[in-house]
């Protein structure tokens, strides 16, 4: 059961309560520099004073290399460069804490630039270098084509896609580390009708396994529920014109407008909605955040996001990690792919040192014994189907672009 609250006008918080039922809810982001940029601890806290350097060098003997696949190029480059800033990030404290298990904890990259060959081919690359794990992709249907050879390489990979077609895979070696749309979709919808009270809805949605395994769970949410109508369009990952599904919606006389896709799509919806003239309340997926900085601030005035997490929490570990951030990328604030996988890299080094070894099949083991390992949100905790979150939020925008919490949605 999923319970909304509506706070108009409440300071944008976390939306999700730490009591949560399930598991806690948590985020991450990744970027990592080359393995030569990477700090240790003897390096970090040796400058200026040689007496640690040789105790710090002692301490990190080896390194344990671990890769990354994310879209530096094609359609998601934001995706990639703030996945990119959250790892590296990430790698850096871990170094300067003492390493994994003694050692020093080195990133490599591959670019799957945003498409399902790209993500193989970076998949096999990271394979071939004998990587301990693998950390991404992001986009659901690069993770369902990564996964036959996940899981005859038995290597461990945690990953950000959200369809939910990813838990019917059961592979033994795939662990989500952002919540599934079984959740966010569902908690979109509902938060539509019931807390707007919206019954004549449109959904478009991209046609990949992210939007389709979306726009499913929706259609199961209001199969019985016969006041509502639903006009539903499909878009394609690359489309630059949305003008023919938004102009079906105005003619279908639509209440309220959900989207379901990426990045570089909402971008465009939220200019062509406001120059095709459908005034009508609008509620996105996660993509929204990504890209508020180059979208005008009319074009997004009172629209809603659905998202799993969110940096004005006022708890100390979220609160902790932004100063980290904005201290590391001059006063730059993190968005969901940095804070994603930024979490992402903590816990599969947590699980390392927790396996005692570099084995992929302990490492595994160690990641479905997870239970409270502590992410930005929340705390991670493996589900049976290896989800490690399970929360929403729902934030709006107005037209300067403040983001204010519109409902806390939690899972019975």
């Amino acid at each position: 059961m999923i319970k909304n609250a509506l706070k108009k006008g409440a300071a944008f918080t976390l939306a999700v309560v730490m009591g949560i039922s399930l598991a806690a809810c948590s985020s991450t982001s990744k970027e990592t520099a080359p393995p030569e940029t990477q700090t240790t601890a003897g390096e970090a806290s040796s400058a200026g004073d040689e007496k640690p350097e040789p105790e710090a060098k002692a301490e990190l003997d080896g390194e344990i290399v671990f890769g990354v696949i994310c879209s530096i190029t094609g359609n998601f480059p934001l995706a990639g460069e703030n996945t990119k800033k959250g790892v590296d990030m990430a790698v850096k404290e871990i170094n300067e804490a003492g390493g994994v298990l003694g050692q020093k904890f080195v990133v490599t990259y591959q670019d799957d630039a945003a498409n399902q060959t790209g993500a193989v081919n970076a998949l096999n690359k990271l394979i071939s270098e004998n990587v301990v794990g693998v950390v991404g992709p992001n986009m659901s249907s690069n993770v369902i084509a990564m996964s036959d050879t996940v899981k005859t390489a038995g290597i461990p990979c945690l990953i950000g896609g959200t369809s939910p077609k990813i838990a019917e895979l059961k592979n033994p070696n795939i662990f989500r580390i952002r919540p599934s749309d079984n959740i966010t979709a569902a908690a979109a919808a509902k938060f539509m009708h019931e807390t707007l009270g919206m019954k004549q809805l449109g959904i478009i949605y991209n046609t990949d396994d992210f939007g389709s395994g979306a726009r499913d769970v929706m259609t199961e949410h209001f199969k019985d529920k016969t006041d509502v109508k639903l006009t539903m369009e499909g878009v394609n990952t690359g489309d630059t014109d949305l003008s023919g599904q938004i102009t079906k919606m105005k003619s279908a006389g639509i209440e309220a407008l959900i989207y379901w896709g990426h990045d570089a799509e909402v971008a465009i919806l939220a200019r062509q909605v406001n120059e095709l003239g459908l005034d009508v309340p609008v509620l996105t997926s996660r993509s929204l955040p990504q890209v508020v900085s180059a979208i005008d601030g009319s074009y997004i005035d009172g629209w809603y996001v659905a998202l799993d997490e969110c940096m004005n929490d006022p708890s100390d570990v979220i609160q902790n990690f932004v100063k980290a951030y904005q201290a590391e990328y001059d006063g730059q604030t993190p968005e969901l792919y940095a804070g994603a996988f930024y979490g992402a890299t903590k816990l599969l080094a947590d699980a390392i040192e927790r396996a005692g070894t570099t084995d992929h099949e302990a490492v595994s083991k160690a990641l479905r014994e997870t239970d409270g390992v502590q992410g930005i949100i929340g705390k991670y905790v493996c589900q049976d189907n290896q989800d490690m979150l399970n929360c929403c939020a729902v934030m709006q925008y107005d037209k300067d672009k403040n983001e204010k919490l519109a409902a806390n949605i939690i899972i019975d």
